[in-house]
Order: C-alpha cells, then sequence, then structure tokens
C-alpha cells in the first residue's frame, strides 16, 4: 500500500467523483469542471462499472488531473493493480 502525502494546498477543494449525482451529465465533463472551479485534488470512486470501464476512465481522468497538476486518487481494492 502506497501512502500518499499531501500539503493543505492541495486538499483545499477535494473532488469525490459519485455516479449518481452527475444528474445525466459526463463523468470526464464534470470533473473538468470541478477543476476549472477550483479542485485541487480529486478522488475517483467508482464500484458498479467493469474494470475495463473503470480503467477507460482512470486513464482520462489522471491524463486530464496531470494537465492541471492536479493529483488523481483511486480506490485501489477495486481496480486491478499495475493497471496505469
Amino acid at each position: 500500500m502506497q501512502t500518499l502525502k499531501l500539503s493543505k494546498e492541495e486538499l483545499l477543494l477535494y473532488f469525490v467523483t459519485k455516479k449518481d449525482s452527475y444528474l445525466n451529465r459526463n463523468l470526464c465533463s464534470i470533473t473538468k469542471e470541478a477543476i476549472l472551479g477550483g479542485s485541487t485534488i480529486v478522488q475517483y470512486r467508482e464500484k458498479s462499472k467493469s474494470y475495463e470501464e473503470m480503467k477507460k476512465e482512470c486513464l482520462f481522468l489522471k491524463d486530464l488531473c496531470d494537465e492541471y497538476g492536479i493529483k488523481l486518487i483511486t480506490q485501489l481494492s477495486h481496480i486491478k493493480p499495475n493497471s496505469f
């Protein structure tokens, strides 16, 4: 298990993805809006999708977060190790 060290600045606005709060909107666009709105860290939280769907979303979110210099947290218990 990897320990994540975060500064206070990185925890100013913590965005957690949650499927049932999208209101028929796209995860990727909502996450980008959250980042542009000031989110300083993103947590991918998904339990009901297939591994392939989660991997696809995580790879997109990783690229998006990297573009803005924001850390992405995933729930490793739901995603196979070494998949990125």
